[in-house]
């Protein structure tokens, strides 16, 4: 009779537990990690800043590396960089030539930094045609991912989308780097409502200079 009545009262709780579960609020308990999604939004576009000059400005980071997650960031690459003349576009086969303006045709990184004008809201896709490693992240997210060695040469990335919710312009930043042989690197867009992809425009890019140092 005991075991009977143990039973039941085991049963009698479990089924208050399932209950009381089923009755809780949606948003009580934990949730699922959701997959996350490959286009990266922009809440609000930039506006132009009279100062304001046109390109990107570009540091220069001599040295042989097979990533660009082998660059140098932060203080170390203010430390350790060359800083350019602004690079208006990114529409370059430099062959076995001189990578931009950096006095060197091998073993030589660059970091862009600066905006990208975004004309209307919509997605936009972007992809690059590079020798050796490219990545391109627009707001702080990745848009262009092929940051390693090419060892067959030049090919594009894969291409990625950025959902931008308001026109106006964003941050951009730009890491590349050529290891050796030939050098190539030219960076596309497909604007909402276009079925082709171009070579990025030297409009769409500004920098704001830098304040002379005495």
């Amino acid at each position: 009779m005991k075991m009977t009545r143990h039973l039941f009262d085991r049963r009698r709780v479990a089924f208050i537990i399932m209950m009381l579960l089923l009755l809780a609020p949606v948003g009580c308990g934990p949730r699922h990690h959701q997959r996350p999604s490959p286009i990266a939004v922009s809440q609000q576009g930039l506006a132009r800043d009279p100062a304001w000059q046109p390109g990107l400005a570009v540091v220069y980071l001599p040295g042989k590396v097979r990533h660009t997650k082998e660059m140098p960031s932060g203080d170390r690459l203010r430390r350790l960089g060359r800083p350019g003349a602004p690079i208006r576009q990114f529409n370059h086969s430099f062959g076995r030539g001189e990578v931009f303006a950096s006095g060197q045709a091998r073993g030589i990184g660059l970091e862009a930094t600066g905006f990208i004008h975004l004309a209307q809201p919509g997605t936009y896709r972007f992809k690059a045609l590079s020798n050796d490693g490219i990545r391109v992240w627009i707001a702080g997210r990745l848009v262009v991912d092929d940051g390693e060695w090419h060892s067959s040469g030049d090919r594009f990335s894969p291409p990625l989308e950025y959902a931008n919710a308001q026109s106006g312009w964003a941050a951009i930043r730009l890491r590349y780097f050529q290891r050796k042989g030939t050098a190539t690197l030219k960076l596309y867009w497909q604007p909402p409502g276009s079925d082709d992809y171009a070579v990025i425009p030297a409009s769409a890019y500004a920098h704001a200079p830098q304040p002379e140092t005495s």
